[in-house]
């Protein structure tokens, strides 16, 4: 099976030009690492998530103090229960 000239010319100039990057960087003293970085611009969806992940996070530490209270003593969940009665 044969491969077209002209995707051989582009493969191999893809490889020349990553070996002339690899030697590039290696006299600059530039480590480079196999995993790429991707920035992402944060957008209006960001926000509203990290807010939200905030305020869950916020309610459920109250939750388990307000658990972990009740537990340890008797005496404050009756107090809780008559604070929370409306």
């Amino acid at each position: 099976m044969r491969y077209k000239p002209i995707l051989m010319t582009r493969i191999e100039e893809e490889e020349r030009q990553l070996k002339e990057n690899l030697l590039l960087s290696e006299e600059a003293g530039v480590i480079r690492s196999t995993d790429d970085i991707v920035v992402k611009k944060k957008s209006v969806s960001d926000y509203i998530k990290e807010i939200s992940h905030i305020v869950f996070s916020v309610v459920f530490l109250v939750l388990v103090f307000l658990g972990l209270l009740v537990l340890l003593n008797p005496t404050s969940r009756e107090i809780l229960l008559s604070i929370l009665k409306f």
